[in-house]
């Protein structure tokens, strides 16, 4: 009885250290994108697409970390000679760090429509088809990060449900 509360106290140590360094690796990736955001002595506040990139992240995240057994399954218990909790974080942030330039692109045309007055799924279409037709070399970058956002996360869907049919998950 003793070898088993033991264990359980070992267990949930390591799970207390494994979310205690996800919270630090989100709290140095939140201080990055906040400096990446240009000069911060004028930003009070990180902008919208480095905080929608932190949300997806850490929901993606804390998705992943819910469901150990399924985790373990997926990934082995241990990667790169240390358990998959510690790792994944980190291999996580290198894996979306592709989507921070869409995050960026679909905000600013989510605000671009707003300005216009187009609400909803529909007008961020129409404001995409306008920004894509426009002259304007930034409008047309801007919409071109945004399906660069879309098609990545299409991308990271399909690999995700054909690696789970795989294992059978």
């Amino acid at each position: 009885m003793a070898s088993l509360a033991a264990k359980k106290a070992i267990k949930d140590r390591n799970s207390a250290i494994g979310f205690g360094i996800m919270g630090a690796v989100l709290i140095c990736l939140g201080g990055l994108a906040w400096l990446a955001t240009g000069n911060s002595h004028q930003h009070a506040l990180p902008s919208s697409g480095v905080l929608l990139w932190l949300v997806f992240y850490g929901l993606l995240l804390v998705v992943m970390l819910t469901e150990p057994e399924i985790l373990h399954r997926a990934f082995g218990a241990e990667a790169f000679h240390l358990p998959i909790e510690y790792a994944l974080p980190v291999v996580l942030a290198l894996l979306l760090l592709p989507l921070w330039p869409g995050c960026m692109g679909l905000t600013s045309l989510l605000g671009q429509a707003l300005r216009n007055g187009r609400g909803g799924k529909l007008g961020m279409i129409l404001e995409m088809r306008s920004a894509l037709a426009s002259d304007n070399p930034a409008d047309r970058r801007m919409a071109m990060k945004t399906l660069w956002f879309f098609a990545y996360c299409g991308l990271l869907a399909g690999a995700w449900i054909a690696y789970a049919a795989m294992l059978g998950i």
